[in-house]
């Protein structure tokens, strides 16, 4: 390498370092730097790093690793390693950590001595991915390969964060910070799950003074997101959190540790208060507390121990996990809602006594906390009802989500800041909001040429077009026009494919576990933990074709069919609940809450019952009627009391829920609208309609 060029790639790494990733980009595309290896590593990492686009990053690593196994020894280990580890954390941040994994189980193919590396690497990946036992597979191989011993000291600390075993994992990571004193990336990785560990055994002074010392040792070398991400977040349990996060801000500032996105993101912010809640539930936290609110359930002798869920951003110079989902928080439910408890004296002296009395849990810190918890829940409070002004109002910042290019959009499922878009040919994609490239996609079996019969003004659509689609958190359903059933798990595989019927397939989830899909007159059960040989656990014919599928009272699915009446089935043997005729024409869409029944019909005609569906043949009372001029398609609960229906006369029109009083309507979709989706906070609409835009109404932030 010459001089120019060595001088150029310390440039970078200096840039690097300080998270410049923007003016990364440019020097890298310079004469001199744009045929090295470092070079071509940094601008396959650039649309993650610049764009926090995984699935595209991910898409040139592999296509960069490739090239660089075509050309045998001639890329040093380190770099290959680098991408290696890039590639892991992509991969699994797109939903593909198969392809992850692919590549670093051809790397340990290779001849080499640094088996160590390769084999901690692999390991971490099944850990990030949930899978443990492979997980402890690879570092029982690392052990055997020659290596650093501060690399099986944060493997063992890793394996002990998955099981909940935070003492002992304290004690790794305590050993192998004191280790890895020169590996800036796995000092990194040892001190910030160390902080973590320390607030899971009541050290939270311990785990912020720790980072605090790390930080103002060396600010430039280790002031890197995830140590200022678990900060801002141990910061909040301090009486004076916002103080503490601005000196953050300004000493990130001072030294130019970050760009300007990451100096406003979302660590400087005051945390959502879920997730101030959702740490009041570890036992030491809630001890002593007088939280308001029913009784949380004791546990039964027979019911199955939570299970934790798995360490995300494992790896060197990553954190194992934000603070507010690390693994091992427990959540009681009762009728939806998380409630707790004051503790009893026993629990109590058992947490005085455990861990010998930390200094956390004392008087002063338990005040600031409560007085810290109720400033959360007012201002969560006031949030809600400002969210429900708005839409009352019907105030809501109008905005395109997602832009399919050379397709029309047909069906929208939310998933957090995330939606997943069904088309009339070319299958499902996963978009963040605003994003013109997909993160994912998922292809849909069937010809696109071939038309069938739909329930819209054209007639006809691709057997291709989805109908139908719903999001678990785990699996993707798609119901198709053909009347297909596809399902793809959480990594984009896809596991079950069934044709159901030969009309439009419509699919609903209840519980993440009971997968119903109805198509034609059928309507099929599968259990989704366990497919099998893909046959239905449960199938009916029903007296007429199914127009609409929805989920209903506890344990039960609605169903819309064309003589105009409606069902109540229970799950999962589909037997009938009660049915009721509702009018002449099909039922074409149907929402259920414990508050009563919501109907919309294919004359446009919408109707709120006030019905109680234990058993066939109880009476259900006409609450109030309302009015679109086409046939209702979508309907749902908004925010402020309301009913939101959505009609192929390409208007969303929002109702009072209690008395049908109209509130507002939004126009201007097409005859094509299909769907319509409502955040959990209930402070964002998403809707498709709008030919090959999905659009979002933001009513938390007008």
């Amino acid at each position: 390498m010459l001089l120019s060029q060595k001088r150029a790639v310390q440039r970078c790494s200096t840039a690097a370092a300080l998270l410049q990733h923007c003016w990364l980009v440019q020097e890298c595309k310079s004469p001199e730097l744009q045929d090295t290896a470092e070079a071509q590593l940094f601008l396959a990492q650039a649309p993650w790093r610049v764009h926090s686009d995984a699935y595209q990053a991910m898409l040139k690593l592999k296509a960069l690793a490739e090239a660089w196994h075509e050309t045998g020894p001639g890329v040093s280990f380190e770099l290959r390693l680098q991408l290696l580890e890039v590639l892991s954390q992509v991969s699994l941040a797109s939903g593909h950590g198969a392809l992850g994994l692919q590549e670093l189980q051809r790397a340990l193919g290779r001849p080499g001595e640094e088996g160590r590396q390769l084999w901690s690497l692999l390991g971490r990946h099944h850990l990030s991915w949930g899978n443990l036992p492979a997980a402890k597979d690879a570092f029982e191989n690392a052990r055997s390969c020659v290596g650093e011993e501060s690399t099986l000291l944060l493997n063992q600390g890793l394996l002990a964060m998955a099981s909940s075993d935070y003492s002992a994992a304290r004690n790794a990571f305590e050993a192998a910070a004191v280790a890895t004193a020169a590996l800036e990336e796995e000092v990194l990785a040892a001190e910030n799950n160390l902080a973590v560990c320390k607030f899971y055994t009541k050290d939270l002074r311990g785990a912020c003074e720790r980072l605090e010392a790390l930080v103002k040792k060396e600010p430039v070398r280790f002031l890197k997101p995830s140590i200022l991400h678990n900060l801002a977040s141990f910061y909040e349990f301090s009486q004076d959190a916002s103080g503490k996060r601005r000196q953050l801000h300004m000493l990130a500032a001072t030294t130019q540790i970050l760009e300007s996105k990451d100096l406003s993101g979302p660590q400087f912010l005051p945390p959502l208060n879920h997730r101030i809640l959702q740490l009041m539930e570890l036992p030491w936290l809630r001890s002593g507390l007088d939280l308001a609110g029913p009784s949380r359930p004791a546990p039964s002798a027979s019911s199955a121990a939570p299970r934790p869920a798995p360490p995300t951003r494992v790896g060197r110079g990553r954190s194992v996990a934000a603070v507010w989902s690390v693994a091992g928080l427990v959540r009681w439910r009762r009728a939806g809602r998380r409630t707790w408890r004051k503790a009893t004296p026993s629990e109590e002296e058992e947490e005085r006594c455990s861990d010998g009395g930390s200094s956390v849990d004392d008087d002063s810190f338990l005040r600031d906390l409560q007085k810290r918890v109720a400033e959360v829940s007012a201002q969560e409070r006031a949030r809600r009802e400002r969210i429900d002004d708005h839409w009352r109002d019907g105030n809501a910042k109008a905005q395109p989500a997602a832009i399919i290019q050379n397709d029309w959009v047909r069906r929208v499922a939310l998933a957090g800041d995330e939606v997943f878009v069904g088309t009339s040919s070319t299958g499902v994609r996963r978009h963040s909001f605003g994003s013109v490239e997909p993160k994912q996609v998922y292809g849909v079996h069937g010809n696109p040429q071939r038309m069938v019969t739909a329930d819209h003004p054209a007639k006809v659509d691709p057997e291709t077009s989805v109908t139908s689609l719903t999001w678990t958190g785990q699996h993707l359903c798609a119901g198709l026009a053909g009347g297909r059933l596809q399902v793809w798990n959480e990594e984009g595989w896809l596991i079950l494919d069934h044709e159901v019927n030969s009309r439009p397939c419509y699919v609903c989830v209840y519980d993440s576990s009971i997968l119903v899909a109805a198509a034609g007159d059928s309507i099929m059960a599968w259990d989704l933990n366990d497919l099998g040989d893909a046959a239905p656990r449960c199938r009916i014919t029903m007296s007429c074709r199914v127009h609409c599928l929805n989920l209903a009272f506890e344990g039960s699915v609605a169903l819309g069919l064309a003589d105009g009446s409606l069902e109540l089935r229970s799950l999962p043997d589909l037997s009938l609940l009660s049915r009721r005729i509702l009018g002449p024409v099909p039922v074409s869409a149907v929402y259920v809450d414990e508050r009563g029944i919501v109907s919309g019909d294919d004359a446009g005609q919408v109707v709120c019952w006030d019905a109680d569906a234990q058993m066939p043949g109880e009476e259900w009372q006409i609450k109030w009627r309302g009015q679109h001029q086409g046939r209702i398609v979508a309907l749902n609960r908004g925010g402020g009391d309301s009913i939101i229906s959505a009609g192929l006369d390409g208007h969303i029109m929002a109702r009072k829920a209690e008395t049908g009083e109209h509130m507002f309507s939004i126009p201007n979709h097409k005859v094509w609208l299909g769907s319509m989706c409502v955040s959990e906070e209930l402070d964002l609409l998403v809707t498709d309609g709008r030919d090959n835009a999905v659009y979002l109404y933001d009513f938390g932030n007008p």
